[in-house]
């Protein structure tokens, strides 16, 4: 593939694993790690320069169902889905009955004269899953597909879908997902391909060895969502010693920090938590996917507020004091001294008298990344910086 600027970039590396009949892999990874490109490659939507897919037919049928239902709104319910037929060379019937057949399995026979404006995000949804589904594919791909939908909208079409398999409504080979969310890998999927590093790399081929239906109280259920969660964690070092692209990405990495999202975090392990409480349970209890959840932690546990140990999260002395004060001048205080103790380039900007702040960074950090990768970045530093009050006025 090509960066903003033209020049080529490597996206996957090293990449290899097998799918067996009968198998639904997940993939999960940081946002970035090229797994929706993976995808692509593998339904022959995107092209690749070195390596191969070795398939167990000649020509296998693929689908794939993205996060958004891409449904045409100039056609109804079963105009959107008889388009999943139209590479069949059905005759009417036939591609009539098939149509019929699954609009019932979806649960879509109240709605099939309407139009995607007219039904509601997890409709349209179920739509899509109903075209993907209605020609019988051998491997049905699909990118994040719950996670534009509300807890019990995803929750409903999540367990509907476990139904199709488990009672084999479906036919289908394979099937491989990408998500984000560790829930939609534990209730679905027999394994999980953890992507890491840059360029993406194969970090873990994980099992999930548990029958099913799958109780998530069990304690191997729980020792497999630990498992995940470690695997999905990193050592970052954010000292000064980090230079050039690498200590940049992880910047860039954080730049969608949601600030009352870690105060949020951190209130919430201090004032329930006082002995710790485990990732997954968190996680859940804060309705966030494991990802959003990876980078609270990274940006808490950079600025000395909390730490993770095996899977364990606690509120470490800084982050107790912020979750507890209530004075917002002094929260924010505090949270401004820890980016200059914690942030080298957070100092750099602070000892810097020309221009304006973003100006500053942008010096700092655009030969190191892309111009947008730059102005995401260096609009993010600038946001973290003006919360922390008192100490930055002269900078901005």
């Amino acid at each position: 593939m090509r960066d903003s600027s033209g020049r080529k970039k490597k996206i996957l590396q090293n990449i290899s694993f097998p799918v067996e009949k009968g198998e639904f892999i997940g993939i999960t990874g940081k946002s970035g790690a090229g797994k929706t490109t993976l995808l692509k490659i593998i339904a022959g939507l995107t092209s690749y320069s070195k390596g191969r897919i070795l398939n167990f037919k000649k020509s296998p049928k693929i689908t794939i169902v993205f996060e958004d239902s891409c449904l045409f709104p100039w056609l109804t319910v079963t105009e959107n889905i008889q388009l999943g037929l139209q590479s069949n060379y059905l005759s009417e019937k036939e591609s009539q009955n098939k149509v019929d057949q699954v609009i019932d399995l979806i649960g879509l026979a109240d709605s099939i004269d309407a139009y995607p404006k007219e039904l509601s995000a997890g409709m349209n949804q179920r739509v899509n899953f109903a075209r993907a589904i209605v020609s019988e594919p051998d491997i049905l791909l699909m990118d994040d597909p719950f996670v534009s939908l509300d807890i019990m909208t995803a929750d409903s079409l999540r367990s509907d879908l476990f139904d199709f398999l488990n009672h084999k409504l479906i036919n289908i080979q394979a099937m491989i997902m990408v998500t984000h969310n560790v829930q939609d890998v534990m209730q679905l999927c027999s394994s999980l391909l953890i992507m890491k590093n840059t360029p993406t790399e194969l970090h873990a081929n994980l099992k999930i060895d548990l029958p099913f239906p799958r109780d998530d109280n069990s304690k191997k259920y729980g020792k497999i969502v630990d498992k995940i969660y470690r695997y999905l964690s990193e050592d970052t070092d954010y000292s000064a010693k980090g230079k050039g692209t690498s200590i940049h990405n992880k910047y860039l990495r954080l730049s969608e920090i949601s600030l009352p999202t870690l105060q949020t975090f951190l209130e919430t392990i201090a004032k329930k938590y006082k002995d710790g409480v485990e990732e997954n349970v968190l996680t859940k209890e804060l309705n966030m996917t494991a990802e959003s959840m990876e980078i609270v932690i990274e940006f808490a546990a950079m600025l000395d507020f909390a730490k993770k140990k095996e899977g364990v999260l606690h509120v470490m002395a800084f982050g107790k004091t912020l979750a507890l004060e209530e004075d917002s001048i002094k929260r924010q205080n505090l949270f401004g001294k820890q980016l200059l103790k914690k942030l080298p380039i957070v100092k750099q900007l602070k000892d810097k008298e020309s221009t304006s702040g973003r100006r500053k960074i942008k010096a700092i950090i655009e030969k190191n990344l892309t111009h947008t990768q730059t102005l995401k970045t260096a609009d993010a530093i600038v946001k973290w910086s003006k919360f922390g009050v008192g100490l930055f006025n002269t900078i901005f």
